[in-house]
């Protein structure tokens, strides 16, 4: 078997350069000053309380953010992006690319028991067997069996994760999956130290230290964690401030370290200002937000009907005036992954093109201009998303002269809508938890998905991505392909390519924010009063 390593090169000068700046981080600091002043980041959780710090429980971007801090899987992406051994200390591949053999290194719980390959094996299982509440089992699809075993086709005993003893674990996949080592290190891959419903005991570089519900989280730093001398932060001080403008009035008296994305939101009205006094940070993310159609609904089974609406929605002029700092997206893909040069979606509202497509799908469902019923655009109460809908509405009424009515609603109710079909066309952004096309493009291969809420399959579509799971050659061709189709039959309409915009005190220094968009904690410094250090990283980029 050949063994994985990333380590070598430019790779390996560009991780020696970041590590030695980090040694740096407290540079004009003596050591009793440092032994005084510990290293602490105040967050605020704006949209409430975490409902889990369970890895299958708790899968939004800033649960993974606190997962990520609180637990280590075999990989984790560092700074640089890349997938590295993490809770693995060596990984081998097998020359048919089906079976990776992972080593453990010597590390402990924070409770100071060893960690097992048994730990990360049931925990698989466990979010594998039918029944589980987690919230994400199709993650571990590309594992061989886990689907049938889901579905109970097969034991789950036949499931291709074997422990070969303690310090060893042995996946088989169902075929070569070149994302696998980025996917586990998604934290709903970690491992468990039992079947605790809410996990008190951690791996990873933080623990909880105290947890007060609605009002505050406090995580320190794990002093077993075995790579704990790279951590920067002491602890990590959580609030949760619903509002706002609350939440910006406490970021500008100091009190709080970070304001905006991926934890809060910067208020509309602020985000000019901010801008124009280089306040803002940005970092563009692979998250993409869709007007779902409901392919279910008549008249939007009608492809022409769909492509229409979206031709006519002006991209630019949403994000230079609603969404600002946004990117328009072309395609149904967030723009980091898009796979075309051609045959994208136009910045602009294209009203020629949404005519030719309207009026073919007028005389393809037996409609008119005058029978063509009104339209429901449903919208969620978070943040800017009416704003959104208002100039939707606006765009289509221009360009197709239809009568739109909107529909506002808190973000659980409008969840629920989407899921359960109540809608005829509703937004929200969609995460990658692993950067490859075939992320996004899997989540409408199949009707019953449960984050296809467009309800819409296709059959030659479902067979390019089986394609690509299972000819390597032609993966690339395939997953093409497959982006063209959405881009003809257009069950999703794309609207915008998300970026965090966010702001830091001076002191807040090597923020990673991932391509995902979830933060790594383990490596942010907080440099008390007095030291002088200069900005380290903010985003990071592979290249």
């Amino acid at each position: 078997m050949d063994e994985l390593t990333q380590h070598g090169g430019l790779y390996m000068k560009k991780l020696i350069l970041f590590l030695s700046l980090t040694l740096l981080a407290a540079c004009s600091t003596t050591e009793n000053e440092t032994s005084q002043k510990k290293e602490t980041l105040r967050i605020n959780f704006q949209d409430g309380d975490l409902p889990s710090t369970h890895p299958h429980i708790g899968i939004d971007f800033r649960i993974r953010s606190l997962q990520s801090a609180l637990y280590e899987g075999l990989t984790r992406i560092d700074p640089l992006g890349n997938a590295l051994p993490a809770a693995a200390e060596k990984i081998d591949l097998s020359p048919c690319q089906t079976r990776y053999t992972f080593t453990l290194r010597e590390a402990s719980w924070s409770n100071g028991e060893t960690v097992t390959a048994d730990q990360f094996a049931n925990a698989w299982i466990e979010a594998i067997k039918p029944g589980s509440p987690c919230r994400r089992p199709d993650l571990f699809y590309p594992i061989k069996n886990a689907e049938k075993a889901k579905k109970r086709e097969v034991p789950i005993n036949e499931v291709g994760i074997r422990t070969v003893d303690s310090k060893t674990l042995e996946i088989t996949l169902e075929h070569p999956t070149p994302y696998f080592l980025e996917l586990i290190a998604n934290p709903i891959f970690s491992p468990l130290y039992d079947d605790s419903e809410e996990p008190t005991t951690f791996n990873g570089p933080f623990l909880i230290q105290t947890w007060k519900p609605e009002q505050s989280i406090i995580l320190a730093k794990n002093p077993l964690y075995w790579d704990t001398q790279e951590v920067g932060l002491d602890t990590i001080d959580i609030s949760i401030v619903t509002d706002p403008q609350t939440a910006l009035a406490l970021f500008e008296k100091g009190e709080l370290d970070w304001i905006g994305s991926p934890f809060s939101s910067l208020p509309n009205e602020t985000i000019p200002a901010y801008l124009s006094d280089g306040k803002i940070q940005s970092k563009e993310v692979a998250r993409i937000y869709w007007l779902y159609c409901n392919s279910e609904a008549f008249p939007f089974d009608n492809p022409n009907i769909r492509k229409a609406l979206a031709y006519a929605i002006d991209r630019k002029a949403i994000v230079d005036h609603v969404l600002l700092g946004q990117f328009p997206a072309t395609s149904p893909l967030p723009n980091s992954l898009n796979l075309l040069e051609d045959h994208l979606l136009p910045l602009n509202s294209d009203q020629e093109k949404a005519q030719f497509f309207f009026q073919k799908g007028l005389e393809e469902t037996g409609l008119t201009e005058e029978t063509f019923p009104e339209i429901t655009l449903s919208h969620s109460h978070i943040g800017g998303q009416k704003q959104l809908a208002e100039v939707i509405r606006s765009n289509w009424t221009d360009a197709l002269d239809l009568t739109v009515h909107l529909t506002g609603s808190e973000w659980n109710v409008y969840f629920h809508d989407l899921s359960t079909g109540n809608f005829q066309i509703g937004g929200c952004l969609k995460s990658a938890l692993f950067r490859d096309p075939i992320y996004h493009l899997e989540l409408l291969k199949d009707k019953s998905h449960a984050y296809n809420v467009s309800r819409w399959e296709d059959a030659t579509y479902q067979a390019l991505l089986e394609e690509a799971q299972t000819k390597p050659e032609r993966r690339l061709e395939a997953l093409q392909a497959a982006e063209e189709i959405l881009l003809d039959q257009m069950p999703v309409i794309p609207i915008y390519s998300e970026a965090y915009l966010y702001a830091l005190q001076p002191h807040i220094e090597n923020v990673v924010i991932h391509d995902l968009g979830h933060v790594d904690f383990k490596w942010i410094h907080s440099h008390p009063q007095g030291t002088s250090c200069s900005h380290l990283i903010a985003n990071h980029d592979p290249d």
